[in-house]
């Protein structure tokens, strides 16, 4: 669920306003033109390409003889507001297109203030596939969380919709008040697990962003510089054809151009800077031949083009910002299940973070320093952390509750790595007994593991950690043997681990 604001009446503003004023200026003209540039021969079979069915209309012309004639000329293209707006709708809900495809960043703030909101249903069918809905897009009275909380009652009532697991919401302070609303709500509906304790999922890619955003406030000058520069080629055909030039003579043979970011979104910023420095040659001749160039910059806030130094900045972070980014993109999947895939591509980042402590980088290590702040402040304290995320790992047949507790132990020091295995596993135990409950199973309770007992070890650091910690993992276990329980939870967690393979399918298993 997230909330935006609506500006498609500033969407087609600049085309829209010039557009107009030439209908007003050029309709007489062209009334009076239409019948002559007509072709006078036609080809059999086919209508000259104004004619088509839907290309023309009617308008009344005066003759200079005072008489009135009737003549169907080609339509003149009018700005309309509302068919603008089905087709945004159409691009986003019908063609999955995402808001960034929109150029403008603000695309839904209009100049009368609407808010938006967009609710998202993922549910999983009878035959076990995994589906999303775009079940409502309408606008809301404001941001405050009790408004956004009754928007989605309202939703939600509408659909019949009682049996909610989670709702997945941003990390803006409104959605913590609808989150509350909500689950008073809920908990008078059918449906509900364990008095909805676990409604509220904070979006992971959400706090990714939130992380490299913090991260990026030490080296933001040379960001902000590449982004000037990037601008500026891209502000006119004229420097742009000019920024080309400058392409040919360096040689660059990439066939793509630099692209634009969008500023609430860091992914875009990754994209942008890692296309920048594929053409860094460019701008280095740009800003020795062109002289506008270096006099525009001058005047603009960053103070004038990167130079070297900014240039080695970014080329020296840019690896750690590729981590992010295809951990994000994975994390925002929506045609396959990533709930599994959490706990590794979080604690895959906090792993990477604390291994640039001692990077001989300067601006990676103040770099990582921040984010690891930020990267705290969600993933430290054991008595914060969201568990589910966690119970969807231990679903995942590879992974169970043996490699759970293995990342667990080799993540925390060994106090807290005990506090966090015995939440998993309380919460794994209510899980089901909740579910036996209403199917009538026998419940189970699961008794710590010698190793959880035991505590973990201390936090342990280095590269390629994920694959690290599923080789140390195999190498624990030894030859994994099974074991029957009285469950079929104790025998699901008893069973052998399926086979570590990325395409493995966990709703075919």
């Amino acid at each position: 669920m997230s909330t935006f604001k609506d500006d498609s009446d500033d969407l087609m503003e600049t085309n829209s306003s010039q557009t107009v004023e030439a209908r007003d200026f050029d309709e007489a003209e062209v009334l009076e033109k239409a019948p002559k540039t007509w072709p006078k021969k036609k080809r059999a079979g086919k209508k000259p390409k104004a004619e088509k069915e839907g290309d023309l209309e009617s308008r009344t012309k005066i003759n200079t003889d005072g008489s009135v004639q009737t003549v169907n000329v080609p339509k003149l293209w009018r700005f309309n507001h509302n068919e603008i707006r089905k087709a945004l709708a159409k691009m986003l809900i019908v063609d999955e297109l995402p808001f960034a495809f929109v150029e403008r960043e603000d695309t839904w703030t209009s100049g009368q203030n609407l808010s938006y909101m967009c609710l998202i249903a993922y549910f999983i069918d009878d035959d076990w596939k995994l589906h999303k809905r775009i079940i409502n897009f309408c606008p809301v009275a404001g941001h405050s969380g009790e408004l956004i909380g009754k928007s989605v009652e309202k939703c939600l009532l509408e659909w019949n919709l009682k049996r909610v697991m989670t709702v997945r919401v941003d990390n803006a302070s409104s959605n913590d008040m609808s989150i509350k609303y909500l689950k008073k709500i809920f908990n008078l509906w059918d449906g509900c697990v364990l008095n909805y304790e676990f409604l509220h999922m904070r979006c992971a890619a959400h706090i990714l962003n939130l992380v490299v955003k913090y991260g990026l406030k030490d080296v933001n000058v040379s960001v902000l510089k590449v982004q000037a520069t990037v601008k500026y080629v891209r502000s006119s055909p004229s420097r742009l054809q000019k920024f080309k030039s400058c392409v040919v003579e360096e040689n660059i043979t990439c066939k793509g151009l630099v692209c634009l970011d969008i500023e609430t979104r860091w992914n875009s910023t990754y994209l942008m800077l890692k296309t920048a420095l594929v053409f860094m040659k460019a701008f280095k001749n740009m800003k020795t031949k062109l002289s506008p160039y270096t006099k525009e910059l001058i005047k603009q806030p960053v103070g004038g083009a990167p130079d070297d130094e900014d240039w080695n900045k970014i080329q020296s972070f840019l690896p750690l910002l590729e981590i992010f980014y295809n951990a994000t993109l994975k994390l925002s999947g929506s045609r396959y299940v990533t709930g599994n895939t959490f706990v590794e591509e979080i604690y895959d980042i906090g792993y990477t973070i604390y291994d640039c402590d001692s990077d001989p980088n300067d601006d990676v290590k103040n770099m990582t320093k921040q984010m690891k702040l930020k990267f705290d402040k969600y993933w430290a304290n054991v008595h914060k952390i969201k568990i589910l995320m966690f119970i969807a790992l231990i679903l995942d047949p590879r992974n169970k509750l043996k490699y759970t507790e293995h990342i667990v132990r080799n993540s925390y020091d060994v106090s807290n790595s005990y506090i966090l295995c015995q939440r998993i596993q309380d919460t794994l135990n209510s899980l089901y007994d909740c579910y036996a409950q209403k199917v009538g199973s026998s419940s189970s309770n699961i008794a710590s593991t010698n190793q959880s007992e035991k505590g973990g070890k201390e936090q342990k650091k280095g590269s390629n950690n994920v694959s690290r910690l599923r080789d140390s993992f195999v190498r624990e276990i030894g030859n994994d043997s099974s074991s029957k329980g009285m469950t079929e939870l104790e025998n699901y967690l008893g069973d052998k681990l399926e086979p570590s393979d990325e395409d493995f399918d966990i709703l075919a298993w």
